[in-house]
């Protein structure tokens, strides 16, 4: 009977940047896909030099060795394949020898191969495929539940170091090639790593909009700041509609489906930004670089600017394609389906020459700070007057700056108590798909992005009435943390207007509901507005939630239009 062995990489991470070089990093991520994915049609067709470099590919290593099995790929995407051999013996041949080619090729790559006979399940059943992938998974995590640590010598003290602390590979050759020959390789290994991680948005991209593979590009932008953002967005329960395909075929086509609507979603959110910003009006290009494009699974750099902006604009495109019918009728989306598929985001603004792998890290892990905000409002769901229903799902985005503009890079924590007093600094992370600016104790990035916009514009305006002096900002950023006597008395003395305009325009935006229900679990008793913080109170306790602290440490990295930018400070 035959036989379905299932590929996978484990800590695929750790493999894509364990190298300094981003044009590395990128190498690294086309190795896993080649490794674990079958190549695709639409990927670019390279030279015979280019493909010369490449060592492993499972497509063809498949049809080198095991061409007699015939479309052997009955699942493929997201770094993993399922495929199926004609028998045991061929699935233990195929195991054997592509591990140890994998082995030789990228001794630092985890693979991890299960396999699953047919024997072992009841084909009868209507469900039977799916239940060999689920016994492929768990035989997968078992054997890297049984991963040891693996202690090697990697050196006897005269080899050639190289920048990740190992030895460099002994290759037979005396000679070093030329500088000439490791920039021909250095680019053929470039080519070919676009050709698999980019070939699907690149040809497709707004004229305003070039992707780069050095960061040094980023750095050398004439007027702008030394930046970069690095943006993670993963979907929201992809994990409960892959379950509900219920054979191959199904997988298969909601794996597609899903990798092209992330991409399709990149593509339009780029266009979209540019367009806004009025990048070819103003001759203008962004840059871009595509770490990771796959299925829900985004990691993308861009210029700090950018960066936040971007991120939330990749989000708001899924929904829009994602609420087509021809879209939801592919993933199977029901009437009792959401009516839109959400993701979340996290961004790391860093400094270009920041530790790559530790700003990727964070924003990961600023994603994952998001999801849980998800996951929260999904678990306590919404009040029956929102209009929504229990167990909502919802998009979030957070980020943070690091060595940024704020007056101290000290880690505060979010929620501070002085004496009786409650005090949150922070309302991040931002509910994206929200309408309303304040909802149970959720803010809105659109209101968020409209005060910021706000306070740009007033920070640069040519009219006094409407002006907020750049050194009152500054003066609030040093008193934040100070606690709500300070914060507030610096308002109070104030001789000039800013403070007041200040307060009106924060007050204008985030438009308070003094309802229960818009203050969220507290139920708090009486709820105002003061100086741009919501102020609550409940059993004697004072609740001061800050406002401006998110706004005022994102200022200078929120985009602005060129036309707008120069007006204003003539």
């Amino acid at each position: 009977m035959a036989t379905y062995v299932f590929i996978d990489v484990s800590r695929k991470q750790q493999y894509i940047f364990k190298h300094n070089r981003l044009r590395d990093n990128l190498f690294n991520s086309y190795i896993i896909k080649a490794v674990t994915e079958e190549d695709k049609p639409q990927e670019h067709k390279l030279d015979n030099d280019t493909l010369a470099i490449q060592a492993v590919s499972l497509s063809v290593f498949l049809q080198e060795h095991f061409s007699a099995e015939k479309e052997p790929f009955v699942y493929s995407g997201g770094g993993n394949s399922i495929i199926k051999l004609s028998s045991p013996e061929l699935a233990a041949e195929f195991s054997r020898k592509y591990s140890r080619a994998v082995l030789e090729a990228y001794p630092d790559l985890e693979l991890y191969l299960s396999k699953v006979d047919e024997s072992e399940v009841d084909l009868g059943k209507a469900d039977y495929q799916m239940e060999i992938r689920r016994k492929l998974h768990e035989r997968a995590d078992q054997l890297k539940d049984k991963r040891r640590s693996a202690f090697r010598r990697w050196t006897y003290g005269i080899e050639e170091i190289g920048e990740t602390g190992k030895a460099v590979p002994w290759t037979g050759q005396v000679e070093k090639p030329t500088e000439r020959e490791e920039k021909q390789e250095d680019q053929a290994r470039i080519d070919l790593a676009r050709s698999k991680l980019f070939g699907r948005i690149e040809k497709r991209l707004p004229p305003s909009v070039e992707i780069t593979v050095e960061l040094k590009k980023y750095k050398l932008l004439a007027g702008e700041k030394s930046y970069i953002g690095i943006i993670s967005v993963d979907g929201n329960k992809m994990g409960e509609m892959v379950s509900r395909m219920d054979d191959f075929a199904r997988l298969n086509d909601f794996s597609e489906t899903i990798e092209f609507l992330y991409a399709d979603a990149v593509i339009r959110a780029l266009q979209v930004f540019t367009d806004r910003m009025q990048y070819a009006e103003n001759n203008k290009i962004l840059l871009i670089t595509p770490v990771v494009l796959s299925g829900d699974d985004i990691c993308l750099i861009t210029e700090g600017e950018a960066a936040i902006e971007v991120a939330t604009q990749i989000v708001k495109e899924l929904r829009k394609l994602s609420e087509q019918q021809e879209c939801r009728t592919k993933l199977k989306m029901g009437p009792d389906d959401e009516s839109y598929l959400t993701a979340c985001a996290g961004v790391a603004i860093v400094k270009v020459n920041y530790p790559f792998f530790d700003a990727v890290k964070k924003a990961e892990a600023l994603c994952h700070q998001a999801k849980e905000s998800a996951h929260r409002l999904e678990q306590e769901g919404q009040a029956a007057d929102s209009g929504e229903a229990a167990g909502v799902a919802a998009s979030f985005i957070d980020w943070e700056i690091v060595q940024g503009q704020v007056m101290s890079e000290s880690v505060y924590e979010s929620q501070v108590r002085h004496r009786k007093d409650q005090e949150i600094f922070h309302i991040k992370p931002l509910r994206i798909d929200q309408e309303a600016a304040f909802e149970k104790d959720i803010y809105s990035y659109d209101a968020f992005k409209r005060l910021t916009d706000a306070l740009q514009a007033a920070r640069y305006s040519n009219e006094p009435t409407d002006r907020i002096s750049s050194s009152f900002l500054e003066q609030i950023k040093k008193v934040l943390y100070g606690g709500w006597t300070q914060y507030s008395l610096l308002f109070r003395m104030n001789q000039r207007s800013d403070s007041r305009r200040l307060a009106n325009l924060v007050k204008e935006i985030f438009l308070l509901e003094t309802s229960d229900s818009s203050v969220g679990e507290r139920e708090v008793e009486t709820v105002s507005m003061q100086y741009g913080v919501v102020v609550s109170k409940k059993n004697s306790v004072n609740y001061y939630t800050y406002l401006l602290n998110d706004v005022l440490e994102v200022l200078d990295f929120m985009p602005e239009k060129e036309e707008e930018r120069h007006d204003q400070r003539q």
